[in-house]
């Protein structure tokens, strides 16, 4: 029993709160800000109200969100619904239920929700990638245009290309560049203006343009665009649009384990991947030695309540597997070969060891199996970094 004190101690410690830096971090039921932040600014609530500038960049989520000042550089928001007021000095980057964006973007907007508005009001400067269950686009975007939505509707200006893949497609707006339509059904409004060719595809066949075909381009039915049957809606919305949510939702994890637990990734990466060999039978430890201490825990009522504790912690960690382990292998590459990443590169070389780890698993069989080993691998390297080897080596004999 003395031992699974110790498993249990020490599956606390694999997140050590002890890690968190939380200088330039707010959490709570309503997170409200008034003075300018001069660095970057990570938030997490139910409510989060963003009243001032932030000199850098702007991690956030919750489940409403309210940026209504200027965000000098990137910004990275998931949440129930996201208002953005305020402009966006660089990128931004949002996952949400409702999106609704007011004001000016500077960079590139990647954004993926149940209903995606860009406000008459908005300029977007670079390029525009969206997915969602409807997305409308009432303002401005200066650069390539890429939607895939079970409704797309256009009633702003865009300066250069658009391929949209969507359910429905209402275009009373005006396209500068070469337009790619497929949809179940395209509806083209006495306000539409397209200045470059246009293929597209949908149910009815030919469409009429009418007068919306301005000096002299083309409006070409294209067969080869279609997709066969329903296809079009699981390739060009319901797809996508997980896709882009799955992976939004790992980034901002990414970042929020990255920045509150990154003295834990570090110390692991330095002292815990030295040897695989021991750090795999301290993950054997952790990985089955838990559910037992769980199951103990349920044989009294007195240890019902902790037993629950430790089985929540113990699904989270085991769900977020691939991420823990693509933060820790980047954390010991980096200490490997004595680099000095800033940290948005750090996350950035994560999520690219995630996204190689994903299509490892695809594998039948072996890769569920590789899978298994990194994480192994991974969880003990974390444990071994906070549980003396005396200790472990005592609870194996």
């Amino acid at each position: 029993m003395k031992n699974l004190s110790r498993l249990a101690f020490s599956a606390i410690l694999i997140l050590s709160i002890s890690s968190f830096q939380t200088k330039n971090f707010q959490s709570g039921e309503s997170i409200l800000t008034q003075t300018p932040i001069a660095e970057n600014f990570y938030a997490v609530g139910g409510t989060v109200t963003i009243n001032a500038p932030v000199l850098g960049d702007l991690v956030v989520a919750g489940g409403t969100l309210f940026i209504n000042d200027t965000i000098h550089h990137d910004v990275l928001a998931a949440g129930g619904t996201l208002h953005l007021n305020g402009v966006v000095g660089q990128d931004l980057r949002c996952v949400g239920g409702q999106v609704h964006i007011n004001k000016d973007v500077m960079g590139d907007v990647i954004v993926a929700g149940g209903q995606v508005t860009i406000g008459k009001n908005s300029i977007v400067h670079g390029r525009l990638l969206a997915s969602g269950g409807t997305v409308k686009i009432e303002g401005n975007v200066m650069g390539p245009v890429n939607v895939a939505a079970g409704e797309f509707v256009l009633n702003g200006t865009l300066k250069d290309e658009l391929n949209a893949k969507c359910g429905d497609i209402t275009i009373n707006g005006s396209v500068a560049g070469i337009s790619t339509l497929v949809a179940g059904d395209i509806k083209i409004g006495n306000k539409a203006s397209f200045l470059g060719d246009v293929r597209y595809w949908d149910k009815e066949g030919d469409l009429d343009f009418g007068s919306s075909l301005e000096g002299g381009v083309n409006a070409t039915f294209d067969p080869s665009l279609a997709i066969d049957g329903e296809g079009w809606k699981i390739l060009g919305f319901s797809t996508l649009f997980g896709i882009f949510w799955y992976l939004g939702a790992v980034l901002v994890m990414m970042l929020l384990l990255g920045y509150f637990f990154r003295n834990t990734f570090k110390k692991a990466a330095a002292t815990g991947m030295e040897d695989p060999g021991k750090s795999i039978g301290y993950g054997f430890l952790f990985v089955f030695g838990i559910p037992v201490l769980v199951m103990i825990a349920f044989l009294s009522l007195v240890g019902i309540p902790a037993g629950l504790i430790l089985l929540g912690f113990y699904l989270a960690v085991v769900f977020f597997a691939a991420t823990i382990s693509s933060l820790l292998i980047a954390n010991w590459i980096q200490w490997k070969n004595e680099y000095q990443w800033p940290f948005w590169k750090l996350i950035l070389v994560a999520f690219g060891i995630f996204i190689c780890l994903k299509l490892i698993s695809l594998i039948p069989f072996l890769g569920w199996f590789a899978m298994l080993a990194v994480a192994l691998v991974c969880f003990g390297a974390i444990m071994k970094s906070f549980w003396p080897e005396k200790l472990f080596l005592k609870s194996t004999y």
